[in-house]
């Protein structure tokens, strides 16, 4: 409860008045950690003011940095905190994820909204070739989906299995998937829109409209017919230049 977080919190900070921080990386971080996932900001706070501790500094077996302790935690103001200490939002661990990959795989909104402000970059894959959508989906987690989608270059990268997110989403059997094709859907149209003079027409993935046939015939024949359109006006295009 509330009293009992504001106890923890005071107990913390006079602990963190009378500790300071060690001057070697690999000692501080572990002294820091628990904190962080505590979302003990104000302790963290005062055992950095005067450190000259590497916010970067990767550890552990996978090689992560504290952003992708808050980001995976969902400790939100020491993720904050260490944004505005210059962590990097887009290094990757051993296996290739970024600390966005993991707010995004444990549904941590307000943390990938924060990420997204200090600009961390939604396309880059992890070693298995996911991206944050990817995770999104493999969760089921659509509501979330629109605050990312946005900010994605290419809506249909595949994996190392050349499967896209909206593969994953049918495949795990969400019921709330009818939502992730609808956004995904409307983001194929817009690029087409767009870019309609570089023929994107051609980089719409049909194994995905297959998918979407199977669950969701009446919109794929409207998105078909949007795609044929502009392949259409491409062609004329290229042939009037």
């Amino acid at each position: 409860n509330e009293k009992t977080n504001k106890q923890s919190q005071y107990t913390s900070l006079i602990f963190s008045a009378l500790l300071s921080l060690p001057t070697d990386n690999e000692t501080a971080v572990y002294t820091l950690m628990p904190m962080v996932m505590a979302d003990q900001h104000r302790s963290v706070s005062e055992l950095l003011l005067n450190s000259k501790f590497d916010v970067n500094y990767a550890f552990g077996r996978v090689k992560r940095s504290l952003l992708h302790i808050a980001a995976n935690c969902g400790s939100l103001e020491c993720l904050v905190l260490l944004l505005k200490r210059g962590a990097n939002p887009n290094y990757q661990d051993i296996s290739g994820c970024t600390p966005l990959h993991l707010a995004a795989r444990n549904g941590q909104k307000k943390c990938m909204g924060k990420l997204l402000e200090y600009n961390a970059d939604v396309n880059i894959c992890n070693n298995e070739g996911l991206t944050a959508i990817h995770w999104l989906a493999v969760n089921g987690r659509t509501e979330l989906l629109h605050d990312l989608v946005q900010h994605v270059s290419n809506v249909d990268v595949e994996d190392a299995m050349g499967q896209t997110a909206l593969h994953v989403a049918c495949q795990n059997g969400h019921k709330t998937v009818s939502k992730l094709e609808a956004t995904f859907l409307i983001k194929y149209i817009n690029c087409l829109l767009v870019h309609r003079d570089q023929n994107l027409a051609a980089h719409v993935s049909f194994s995905s409209l297959l998918v979407i046939t199977l669950l969701a015939p009446g919109v794929c024949v409207i998105v078909c017919i949007f795609v044929h359109l502009f392949s259409i006006l491409s062609l004329v295009q290229q042939d009037l230049e």
